[in-house]
């Protein structure tokens, strides 16, 4: 409920403009409150190192403040971090490669996940495989472990030399528990705050009418 005592009726004009910017203002506050929760959330439920959750950073928990300007005010809290997704998901990813189009393969019993070298997909190519060239798909392959790293390598034989090609680097699969550090603390915050938000911030708003 919002409480307020009129001593001079404003124009319509103002109290809309009024209200539009207690809208405004309450959608930004309750973004920014979101934003925190899922910061917080991050640092609670993982390992948390470096400064990538901060709004500065590219893959950082962002907030996009709602604008007196548009038409139907929205704020917004979003990140570049794909791997919170994945992890809200969970089930089986490679180690620090969850960014990149992998494969399923089994070698000795053991789960792994393949990984296309760049042979197949340079540094930063964003060149869609084809069927033929999946690990399921290929022929002639077989599996060596590098003497100094100890890395597993999917290598096929080309051609009438049979010409010898790394084509995936195996990594050993890892179940990762599905835990959600982004939706759910944004809901909960939305829930208990975005109302009380609003009536604070409009009640406010046509307060302090000029």
């Amino acid at each position: 409920m919002i409480n307020l005592t009129i001593t001079k009726m404003p124009s319509a004009e103002k109290i809309a403009k009024s209200l539009k910017f207690g809208q405004v203002r309450a959608l930004t506050q309750t973004a920014k409150q979101g934003q925190a929760a899922v910061q917080t959330a991050v640092r609670s439920k993982f390992t948390y190192r470096n400064s990538w959750l901060e709004q500065s950073n590219k893959f950082g928990i962002r907030v996009q403040s709602a604008l007196i300007s548009q038409s139907q005010p929205q704020a917004t809290v979003h990140t570049a971090a794909g791997w919170l997704v994945k992890q809200k998901v969970g089930g089986g990813i490679a180690g620090g490669q969850s960014n990149r189009r992998v494969f399923p393969y089994t070698y000795a019993g053991v789960a792994y996940i393949a990984i296309p070298t760049k042979q197949l997909r340079p540094k930063g190519s964003t060149k869609v495989l084809s069927k033929s060239l999946w690990p399921s798909n290929l022929k002639n392959v077989f599996v060596i472990k590098t003497k100094n790293s100890g890395v597993l390598l999917l290598m096929v034989r080309f051609g009438p030399k049979q010409n010898v090609v790394p084509m995936y680097v195996l990594v050993k699969k890892i179940d990762v528990k599905a835990k959600d550090a982004f939706y759910e603390p944004i809901q909960k915050v939305l829930d208990e705050h975005l109302g009380p938000n609003m009536v604070a911030s409009m009640q406010d708003a046509l307060a302090n009418i000029r």
